[in-house]
């Protein structure tokens, strides 16, 4: 009877050996509620901050150049309104026609009831030099930066991406 019970005891024991070594590397391992930022190593973390930084800087970098462009593109667009209105009253004063300040004041009068004319039978509205430069504003505004309607967007999350990492690399030091 004693021979059995040992038996028994040893089966047990190698059954739950067996079952314990076998089933070990098969067994999901806790998952835990970290993001995967956090479980990396440091050099991958660093790895990635530095990319961060890269598309950062290079996102930067074309707001930069898109608001230059926007600056000079809306300054040669009013430039170029003063031309169109200036130029003929050069040439008006070149040819001799215009003499005096009298014949200024008549062709600036002039001109102005010509672009209001013109401003209201193209669009319908009467002529409101504020609502004509905030229009020329915004139809500059939505050429230029067309194609990067969502960089401001992209840099802060992008930001604040930069910002987790370097909270998990200090985590990860300490």
């Amino acid at each position: 009877m004693r021979i059995i019970k040992i038996v028994i005891v040893t089966l047990l024991i190698i059954g739950l050996m067996y079952l314990v070594l076998f089933t070990l590397g098969q067994r999901e391992t806790i998952q835990s509620n970290k993001p995967q930022e956090f479980k990396e190593d440091r050099d991958a973390a660093r790895r990635r901050n530095n990319a961060f930084n890269l598309i950062l800087n290079s996102k930067r970098k074309l707001l930069k150049d898109l608001d230059w462009q926007y600056a000079l593109i809306y300054f040669m667009a009013r430039l170029g309104l003063l031309v169109i209105w200036g130029l003929p009253l050069l040439i008006l004063s070149i040819l001799g026609l215009i003499v005096s300040l009298n014949g200024v004041a008549i062709y600036i009068t002039i001109s102005a009831v010509l672009f209001a004319g013109l401003y209201f039978l193209t669009t319908g509205k009467a002529f409101n030099f504020s609502d004509f430069n905030e229009v020329l504003k915004i139809r500059i505004k939505n050429w230029v930066y067309g194609k990067s309607l969502h960089l401001v967007g992209d840099i802060e999350e992008i930001e604040k991406k930069a910002l987790e990492l370097k909270k998990s690399e200090n985590q990860n030091v300490i």
